[in-house]
């Protein structure tokens, strides 16, 4: 119970602090920390410096406090180096959004996240959005002369040859000696750079020859001063000292003077910043909250009263607590409810605490109820009969199987006037529910439950090194071909059996590519009409074909199984102990197929059953491979992907299999969607008693050619959907 008075306490307190300023953080990226700790921030123009993230595991990040639970607004000033990409933000390892970004021109990008009071870390990362890109031609870079790989020993040859010196004669004073070797060993180190510059030439990187030119400016000052203490001490003047200086040595300072004159015209060359494309740049971070969220409600849902000059704190709080406790509990609420909620807000008002703290304990108390936490169906007297659930019970039913959340006001006024019941009324918010976007949600975690797809990218992920063009961006696409395929059947009305076979499905430019459609270019999943009968339906679909393979090689087996039992709603057997496994190398010995491997396998007699219902239809899918890319050839011989099932019904290849599906599983396969709708519309396992319901949605479906929306409808009317049983877990 305590988890539930914590985040009551926290989800009051994230309402209370809109009441507050926000606060605002700014951080450059430099100042910020980064995984990668030889990185270093890059310049682009004269106003945006910042760190480049180009790949995965780089991490720029920092420690930050939020003040209160609440809505946060993050806005980062970025850019891409070259072609689309993208950062993702994360807090304490948890996702909170995505930005996409295209121009190479700095610009603003927000992502508003809901974060908990106290230290996370905060975190940004590179997150290429799904489009195909093919990076620009690289213009060909000058190629100039290097330093030979030995010039370290060149270099050292040279000095002792070319520098020019002092003759070492023997002195009467040992300072005076000192004084010479220190001169020449100035004038050594500044002839050290005149060699580097010899061995480059003209030819070499302008950027290295200015170096040593600068070089050897340097050493010219340490040389100047070494001549005038010399020159100090052999009592001669500076120009007197030159002047004997150059007479012992005038080849070799003309030749220094000559490597000079060589490189005078050499001007310094700007280097364009080369960085990997699709990179993204970070100026800086800037975090805003807590805000109120931009598609949140004008006017306010909970603290709809406030202490005033005509409004008492008990006025104000009765009006709160009547309607939050309504809301709360997806009902009409008496008087005497919230009194005892009332009770709670005057006592804490009593011992001096502030109208919010008083009223926030009275909502938290709502909160950890029972009535909210729970959606009861209560039986209006004593009754061991079934009983039909009221208007606001049946408006809770209605949005949490089409949203997934609490109903909206319109169900709330349509239970209130007792007309939800109405047959007439009940199919116009079906309709007027599907076509709201919560809707799509609620299909997703259905389709995900049914297919299995959601594990995809989870616990099911293929093998980098086997399929390394199998990404995040596929991945996603994959799973959103399922989803907007149900979605748009669910708004058309379309069939449910184009689920078995279609001639158009929903693709971008990665999906198509990946399936070898040509004409589809962007991102976004758009509906695409098919061409090739070997895709459409969900047995050619990436995210389907995928989840039932191994994450190395394909698996008959599992997707046989798959359609029998996710399709069509059989039930197989576990396979015996003793049934074995395929090797590690299956798939992959050169000029075997997998297909001829399993048949070895199957001789088992302990698995000759099972096999013979499962392996013909995983076989048929056999020319997808392990991520659902068509192909006629494994390990260089010919896929046979033909089936005959126990009761002789044939096939060859995927498009022969739908058809047989079609033609002798339809009816399994409408009777088993049925079930699983009904059964995610109640929440609960069908029983016996729910038979005769089945079979009056299915007849209406038939009447209706299996639309998708009728299926909706049909749940909804249902009287399993209406009535309850007092004790449904008895039978």
């Amino acid at each position: 119970m305590e988890k539930y008075f914590d985040a009551a306490d926290r989800s009051i307190d994230a309402l209370l602090s809109f009441k507050k300023e926000p606060i605002e953080y700014h951080y450059e990226s430099e100042d910020m920390f980064m995984t990668e700790t030889r990185e270093t921030p890059k310049q682009f123009g004269e106003d945006f410096l910042g760190y480049v993230i180009n790949r995965g595991q780089m991490t720029l990040y920092e420690s930050i406090d939020f003040p209160h639970d609440g809505f946060y607004e993050f806005t980062v000033r970025a850019l891409s180096t070259e072609g689309p990409t993208g950062t993702r933000l994360r807090i304490n390892d948890e996702t909170k959004g995505d930005i996409e970004i295209y121009s190479e021109e700095p610009g603003l990008y927000e992502i508003t996240a809901f974060v908990a009071k106290g230290s996370h870390q905060v975190a940004w990362n590179i997150q290429k959005p799904a489009v195909f890109y093919e990076p620009k031609p690289q213009p060909k870079q000058p190629k100039y002369k290097d330093l030979p790989v030995n010039a370290g020993i060149l270099v050292q040859h040279s000095i002792l040859e070319n520098t020019p010196k002092y003759p070492a004669t023997s002195y009467d004073s040992e300072i005076l000696s000192a004084s010479v070797a220190r001169f020449n060993e100035a004038s050594s180190l500044m002839q050290e750079h005149y060699e580097q510059i010899r061995l480059l030439g003209t030819n070499g990187d302008p950027q290295e020859i200015l170096k040593y030119k600068d070089y050897v400016g340097q050493r010219k000052e340490v040389f100047n001063d070494a001549a005038a203490e010399l020159a100090r001490k052999l009592n001669l003047s500076l120009d007197e000292f030159e002047k004997r200086f150059r007479s012992l040595n005038a080849d070799k300072l003309a030749a220094n003077e000559q490597i000079l004159a060589a490189i005078a015209d050499i001007k310094p060359v700007d280097k364009v910043l080369r960085l990997k494309p699709q990179s993204v740049a970070i100026d800086w971070v800037k975090i805003r909250g807590p805000i109120r969220p931009k598609d949140a409600p004008v006017e306010p849902l909970v603290f709809i009263a406030q202490p005033e000059r005509k409004v008492s704190a008990s006025k104000a709080a009765d009006k709160i607590l009547q309607r939050f406790s309504q809301r709360a509990f997806r009902r009409e609420v008496s008087k005497k409810e919230v009194a005892r909620y009332k009770a709670l807000f005057e006592k804490a008002s009593a011992t001096g605490q502030s109208f919010d703290q008083s009223i926030k304990l009275a909502l938290t108390a709502v909160l950890v109820s029972p009535h909210f936490l729970y959606r009861p169906e209560l039986a209006p007297s004593e009754t061991d009969k079934e009983y039909c659930i009221d208007d606001y019970q049946l408006a809770s039913r209605l949005s949490y199987f089409l949203w997934m959340s609490m109903p909206d006001e319109e169900l709330f006024r349509l239970a209130k006037s007792n007309r939800l019941h109405k047959s007439r009324t009940l199919q116009s918010q079906v309709e007027r529910m599907l076509a709201d976007p919560r809707a799509s949600e609620a299909m997703k975690t259905f389709l995900g439950q049914w297919l299995g797809f959601e594990s995809l990218g989870v616990s099911v992920i293929p093998d980098p090194r086997t399929f390394p063009k199998f990404n995040r961006p596929l991945q996603e696409a994959m799973k959103a071909e399922t989803l907007l395929t149900f979605n748009a059947l669910l708004k058309n009305g379309g069939s449910l059996l184009r689920l078995l076979d279609s001639d158009e499905t929903f693709l971008n430019d990665v999906l198509a590519m990946h399936y070898g459609i040509e004409g589809v270019e962007g991102s976004k999943m758009r509906l695409v009409k098919l061409t090739d009968r070997n895709r459409g339906g969900l047995l050619g679909m990436g995210s389907i074909l995928t989840t039932t393979s191994n994450p190395v090689r394909t698996n008959p087996v599992s997707r046989g199984k798959w359609v029998l039992e996710t399709l069509l709603g059989n039930r197989i057997p576990e396979p015996p102990a003793d049934a074995g496994i395929l090797p590690e190398n299956a798939g992959q010995v050169k000029g075997q197929t997998l297909r001829e491997e399993f048949e070895m396998h199957r001789r088992n007699p302990s698995c000759v059953d099972c096999h013979e219902k499962i392996d013909p239809i995983g076989f048929g899918l056999e020319n997808f491979d392990a991520i659902g890319r068509y192909r006629d050839m494994e390990n260089s011989v010919p896929i046979d992907s033909t089936g005959v099932m126990p009761d002789g019904a044939s096939f060859n290849g995927p498009v022969e299999l739908k058809d047989y599906l079609l033609a002798e599983k339809q009816d399994q396969f409408i009777r088993n969607i049925t079930e699983r709708m009904l059964a995610f519309a109640l929440g609960r396992e069908l029983k016996h008693y729910d038979e005769a319901a089945i079979i009056k949605i299915i007849d209406a479906l038939e009447d209706d050619h299996y639309s998708a929306k009728s299926l909706i409808s049909e749940v909804v009317l249902s009287y399993p959907f209406q009535f309850q049983r007092p004790n449904p877990d008895d039978e």
